[in-house]
C-alpha cells in the first residue's frame, strides 16, 4: 500500500498496484487530486500502525487499517478532524511494522530532524499505546521536517535543500525522553545562509558495518525538476554528526533537493509532482552517476513535491517437495476424522485436501482485483471452507513469503494485490 500525506491534513491509502514502472525521462501519468497536493508519500503494509507528525512536534497514532482504501482520485481522511490539530501542519509519517514485538520494541528509537539543522532521538517504547502527544519542543521559527525509525546503531543519511548532505552514526545521538522535550542536538553546521535548510532524513536498515563495501547499497537524490542522481557510498560522505556535508548534487537556479534516502536495485521510486503528475521507476535501470539523469519530465510550472521508495518482493520458488508432505499430512488427518466421524462425513460431500483448496482459491482470487464479500463466501462455503479462516491462511502464506498481506477485508469487499501473483503462484 502506497499513503499519501497531504499538506491540508488528508490521509488516504492505495494498492501499489495503480501505480505502473515508467521509463525514465516521460513525463508520469496524471493520477491524483489533492485539495491542496500532497506533502510526503510512504510505502507501509496493511499490518503497520502510522506515527504521523506535524511541523510542530505533535505525534498521532493511527492504524493502517483504519485508513479507508481508495483510488488515487479520492480525497481520503482528514486527520486535523480525527485528532482536532488545529494551526499546525502535517509532515512525516513513521511506518510502525506488525514483527516489532514488545520484547524487541526496546531497541527501535525515533529519529526527529528539524529544519535548521537539530536531530532528536527518543525511544519507540515511549509512545506505546498514546494515541495523541506532543513529544517535543521547538526553537522559535524552527519546525520538523523528517521523522525515521532506527534500530540500535545504524547509518544516517541527512541532506539540505541546496545538495549538501552526509552520513554519520546514529550512535553519535543522544536519547532523550518525552518528559525532558530536549530541543535535540546539532546534526548539521550551515553556512551563513538563512535559505539553507534540512529536508530529507533517512537510515540505513542493514547491519551497522562498513556499508561503502557493500555494492549492492547506493544513496540516491532526487530534485524538485525531476533530476535523479544515483551515487555510490564512499567514505567521503563519512562525516561527523555536527559538521557540514559535502556536495552530493549540482543545482540549477530555484531548484532544490525533494528527497535523499538509501536505496537498492531492487527498489523502485514512486514521484508525485505538483500538478498530480506520478512517474514509478526502477532504479535497476538507472547506473551509478556523477551528474544526474532526467528522471520525469515536467511541464514549465510543475514541480516535484514527494517521492517514496517502493521494495520489489523478491521472487520467491515454491518448495514442491514440502508442499507434498503437507498434502500427504493432511490426506492422513482426514483419513483419521472420517474414521472417527462417520456419520457426519457421509451426508457431506467429498472434500478436497485443505491444501488443494486454498490453491484453488488463491488462483481464483487472482483472477480481479476486487471482490463482493457474498460472493467469496458463497463459493467458499460450496467447497467446505469458511470464508475467514480461508483469507487469514493466504495472508498467513503471503506474510511468510513476501513479509505484506496480499488481500485486505474492507468490510463489503475484499481487496487483491494484484502484484504479488508471480511471488505467490
Amino acid at each position: 500500500m502506497i499513503i499519501a500525506l497531504t499538506k491540508d491534513g488528508y490521509i488516504k491509502k492505495t494498492p501499489k498496484n495503480e501505480f505502473s514502472i515508467q521509463k525514465i525521462g516521460t513525463a508520469g501519468v496524471f493520477k491524483s487530486y489533492y485539495s491542496e497536493g500532497v506533502r510526503t508519500i510512504k510505502e507501509v503494509s496493511s499490518g503497520d500502525t502510522l506515527l504521523v507528525i506535524t511541523e510542530q512536534g505533535m505525534f498521532c497514532r493511527i492504524d493502517v487499517v483504519d485508513i479507508p482504501s481508495t483510488k488515487v482520485l479520492e480525497k481520503g481522511i482528514s486527520l486535523n478532524e480525527r485528532f482536532n490539530i488545529t494551526n499546525d501542519n502535517f509532515c512525516a509519517i513513521v511506518s510502525i511494522k506488525t514483527l516489532i514485538n514488545s520484547e524487541d520494541i526496546v531497541n527501535y528509537n525515533i529519529l526527529i530532524m528539524t529544519q535548521k539543522g537539530k536531530i532528536i532521538k527518543q525511544k519507540l517504547s515511549d509512545y506505546k499505546n498514546k494515541r495523541i502527544i506532543q513529544a517535543i519542543t521547538l526553537n522559535e521559527n524552527d519546525r520538523v521536517v523528517d521523522v525515521a525509525l532506527v534500530k540500535g546503531k545504524q547509518y544516517i543519511f541527512n541532506s539540505c535543500n541546496n545538495g549538501l548532505g552526509k552520513i554519520f552514526s546514529s550512535d553519535t545521538i543522544p536519547t532523550t525522553s518525552l518528559l525532558s522535550k530536549g530541543k535535540g542536538v546539532s546534526c548539521c553546521k550551515f553556512i551563513n545562509n538563512a535559505d539553507i535548510e534540512l529536508c530529507c532524513l533517512d537510515c540505513c536498515q542493514f547491519a551497522y558495518e562498513d556499508i561503502s563495501i557493500q555494492s549492492d547499497i547506493s544513496f540516491l537524490l532526487i530534485s524538485s525538476q525531476g533530476r535523479i542522481r544515483k551515487m555510490e557510498v564512499t567514505q567521503r560522505y563519512f562525516r561527523d554528526r555536527n559538521s557540514y556535508g559535502s556536495t552530493l548534487i549540482n543545482l540549477t537556479e530555484n531548484e532544490f533537493v525533494i528527497h535523499s534516502s538509501f536505496i537498492t536495485n531492487s527498489d523502485n521510486i514512486l514521484l508525485i509532482t505538483a500538478k498530480g503528475n506520478v512517474a514509478r521507476i526502477d532504479l535497476s535501470l538507472i547506473d551509478k552517476i556523477k551528474f544526474y539523469k532526467k528522471g520525469i519530465k515536467l511541464s514549465d510550472d510543475d514541480i516535484v513535491v514527494a517521492c517514496c521508495k517502493i521494495s520489489r518482493p523478491q521472487k520467491i520458488i515454491l518448495n514442491s517437495k514440502k508442499l507434498d508432505i503437507y498434502k500427504q499430512e493432511t490426506e492422513k488427518s482426514q483419513a483419521l476424522l472420517t474414521d472417527i466421524f462417520v456419520d457426519i462425513e457421509e451426508l457431506k460431500p467429498e472434500i478436497k485436501s485443505n491444501t488443494d483448496s486454498l490453491n484453488e482459491m488463491l488462483i481464483l482470487l487472482f483472477t480481479k482485483e476486487i471482490w463482493n464479500k457474498d460472493d467469496l463466501d458463497s463459493i467458499c462455503k460450496s467447497k467446505g471452507l469458511i470464508l475467514g479462516a480461508v483469507l487469514e491462511e493466504i495472508n498467513d502464506y503471503s506474510y511468510s513469503k513476501i513479509d505484506n498481506a496480499v488481500i485486505e477485508d474492507n468490510g463489503d469487499e475484499i481487496f487483491v494485490v494484484l502484484d504479488y501473483k508471480n511471488e505467490l503462484l
